[in-house]
């Protein structure tokens, strides 16, 4: 011991600078391999994200319950790591777990058609298309409506000619009224003896003579006379749905 603090002694100004070498050489071999190790891990990515992986589900099965345990080490690949559930990205896409893709494509929901399994599928917009049906309305058009004509028959005996007549006009019967060869012709001629009245039927039991009346009102009547119609067509178009289109040229 007293050697080497000797030997210190009188080589301290050779001693001390070594030392400060060597410290310097140690501190750049642990830089070095700390440097190696990194580019290391860089170089090897794949290897770190696994073993994390590995760290990862072997924390999840420590603490898992034996039916989860068991469904993680059935999803374990045969190389040793765990190939994991398949992520919503990978199901859409249809990736299997070998690697390989899937043949089936998703189908549209909803009507219409569907392209090819290798093709986009398309969602139809329907629109509907419409047209014009005309529906008929027939109605009676009265040109003349319907006219009820009231009369009656006057039945006219006339003296001077000795016949008699029918008319439906109210105003001949006013002229043989007012005619002295009509109404008036047996207060203008009176018969000298009742037998001589054209007109005479015979006498009652009382002896007074009867007459036939010289003239006769009948009715009244009614003459109808029908309406004068035409039918014609008062009927609308109206729009109705025929078809639904969709701008890709599909029809339902």
């Amino acid at each position: 011991m007293n050697k080497a603090k000797e030997f210190f002694s009188k080589n301290k100004k050779v001693v001390i600078p070594a030392a400060v070498v060597l410290l310097l050489l140690i501190i750049a071999a642990i830089c070095f391999g700390a440097r190696s190790c990194v580019r290391k891990e860089a170089d090897n990515p794949n290897k770190t994200l696994a073993q994390a992986e590995n760290t990862n589900v072997q924390a999840e099965t420590d603490t898992a319950t034996p039916e989860a345990s068991q469904a993680a080490g059935e999803m374990t690949s045969a190389n040793g790591t765990q190939s994991g559930a398949a992520t919503p990205a990978t199901s859409v896409a249809g990736t299997t777990a070998s690697g390989g893709n899937s043949s089936s494509a998703a189908t549209p929901s909803g009507g219409g058609n569907s392209g090819n399994a290798n093709t986009a599928s398309h969602t139809h917009t329907w629109k509907a298309h419409t047209a014009q049906k005309w529906v008929s309305n027939i109605v009676t058009v009265v040109d003349q409506p319907e006219k009820t004509e009231k009369y009656s028959i006057y039945r006219m005996y006339w003296y001077n000619t000795g016949k008699w007549e029918e008319t439906r006009d109210p105003q001949r019967f006013n002229e043989w009224y007012k005619s002295k060869n009509g109404g008036l012709y047996t207060l203008y001629n009176p018969y000298a003896k009742p037998e001589d009245n054209p007109l005479f039927i015979g006498c009652d039991k009382n002896g007074n003579p009867q007459y036939t009346n010289d003239h006769t009102i009948i009715g009244p009547y009614y003459d109808v006379t029908p309406a004068v119609t035409h039918e014609e067509d008062h009927g609308h178009y109206e729009t109705y749905v025929d078809y639904y289109y969709c701008d890709c040229g599909a029809r339902k």
